[in-house]
């Protein structure tokens, strides 16, 4: 199944923890977060010494993107402050 949701509602419950709802599913911010800078840094690590016009366009719209598809718009925001 898919999610048609991009961006989705970010809620705190008794623990005071930002929890992101996804299809139904809650996700902590923080283990979202912590995923992507695995991902992140996983892909800088194999990220070509001379890479080519294409790589370096693919990782730019890639990191553009991810500020605007982020499932938590307030990371989201954060990320886009980040990378100006």
């Amino acid at each position: 199944m898919r999610c048609s949701s991009v961006l989705v509602d970010v809620c705190t419950l008794h623990s005071a923890m930002p929890f992101v709802h996804i299809c139904g599913v809650c996700l902590v911010c923080a283990e979202l977060g912590r995923a992507t800078w695995t991902f992140l840094h996983m892909l800088a690590a194999q990220y070509p010494d001379r890479p080519t016009r294409q790589q370096k366009r693919d990782v730019k719209q890639l990191i553009e993107c991810l500020t605007r598809v982020y499932p938590c718009a307030s990371c989201a925001s954060h990320f886009k402050e980040i990378i100006k």
